[in-house]
């Protein structure tokens, strides 16, 4: 019994040793376990928070835009995406800016003359209407009614284009220039009128003067007869222009027809005076009141026409009396035809029979010799 208890305390103790130790081994298994588990939790966490702060970065220089979009996140349907990119991006505010392209692109918008195109006299707010080169018969045919011996009909060609004011010369645009108003009815938009031939040129020597002393008339550019008239670049237009711009292309007694239709010119005392520039339908070419309102003075002297065909007529270069063209609004209708031809002495105002007598200006390029 004494030997069985003595070898039952070895085993005893060894039993209990190893109890001992498994127990001691079960704290150390047993915190690695919950370590792993919150490291890896841990570590997962971190990196799913930045994944979503970088989807908010990615928007970032838009970020106004977001942060009103986000507010609303919860209410989808109710985010009006495309309210909410409008408020703060200028993209489309900016897009209506395009419309002033447009603007340029209209007619009579330069300030210098370019070839091929319309230009504004600036200050004066003078249009000025391109005419190409070309030919045309240039008088009128035989039983033309109201025809006179002087219109005789032959062919002419214009090799050079050149610029014819869009209206009568205004007495709002007369003054600015020549600081008077001779005009007994007076008006800014009425054509101006009791004008002698001289006075008009010079008026078209002062404009002249301006433009070139603010460089809107290239060196070189002078009317069709500027050497003789002293090298001016606005001048009234040739007896040739005139008619050519007055026809537009057409062959009848008036650019509309060979009748007058009803309300088409101021003429014959239907109005009792002239009316303001424009009032009436433009010609086919886009002028206005080259039939009517004011007689026009032209540059030429008065002559007979030239037999056969001819280039670039500028008529005699001396003479008693100056062309005047387009009748007036005192005249009849016969005196309003495309080729009808008038005359008066060029220092005499407003003599003519049939109304008083204004002009509209010419501008033509011309090599300088």
């Amino acid at each position: 019994m004494d030997q069985l208890t003595g070898m039952k305390s070895p085993v005893i103790s060894f039993a209990l040793l190893c109890l001992g130790l498994l127990g001691c081994s079960k704290p150390e298994v047993s915190p690695k376990e919950p370590v792993e588990v919150p490291t890896t939790e841990g570590t997962k966490s971190p990196k799913s928070e930045p994944v979503e702060a970088q989807a908010s970065i990615t928007r970032e220089p838009n970020s106004p835009v977001n942060e009103a979009v986000e507010a609303p996140a919860s209410e989808p349907s109710k985010t009006p995406a495309g309210e909410t990119l409008k408020t703060p991006t200028t993209g489309e505010p900016e897009a209506p800016q395009s419309p002033p392209v447009e603007t340029s692109s209209l007619p009579v918008l330069l300030t210098k003359p370019v070839s091929g195109s319309p230009y504004t006299i600036p200050g004066l707010k003078l249009d000025m209407l391109w005419c190409k080169p070309g030919p045309f018969h240039m008088g009128s045919p035989d039983g033309e009614k109201g025809r006179e011996p002087d219109e005789t009909l032959h062919e002419v060609t214009l090799t050079q284009g050149f610029w014819l004011g869009k209206y009568e010369v205004t007495q709002e645009q007369w003054e600015q220039v020549m600081g008077t108003n001779p005009s007994p009815f007076k008006g800014a938009t009425l054509p101006v009128e009791q004008v002698s031939w001289k006075d008009a040129m010079m008026f078209c020597e002062k404009l002249t003067a301006k433009e070139k002393a603010a460089g809107r008339l290239p060196k070189g550019w002078v009317t069709k007869t500027g050497k003789r008239m002293g090298g001016k670049a606005y001048s009234l237009p040739t007896e040739a222009q005139w008619e050519y711009a007055c026809r537009a292309g057409t062959t009848t007694a008036y650019s509309f027809g060979d009748t007058i239709p009803d309300k088409r010119v101021n003429f014959n005392g239907n109005v009792g005076n002239v009316t303001p520039v424009g009032n009436y339908p433009a010609t086919p070419w886009g002028f206005h009141d080259l039939h009517g309102n004011a007689w026009e003075w032209c540059l030429d002297w008065y002559a007979g026409y030239p037999v056969g065909p001819v280039q670039d007529p500028v008529g005699p270069s001396t003479g008693k009396e100056r062309v005047i063209r387009g009748g007036g609004c005192q005249g009849s209708g016969v005196g309003m035809r495309s080729a009808n031809r008038g005359r008066d002495a060029p220092h005499v105002r407003s003599s003519f029979v049939g109304g008083s007598v204004g002009f509209r200006l010419s501008l033509q390029t011309e090599k300088t010799k």
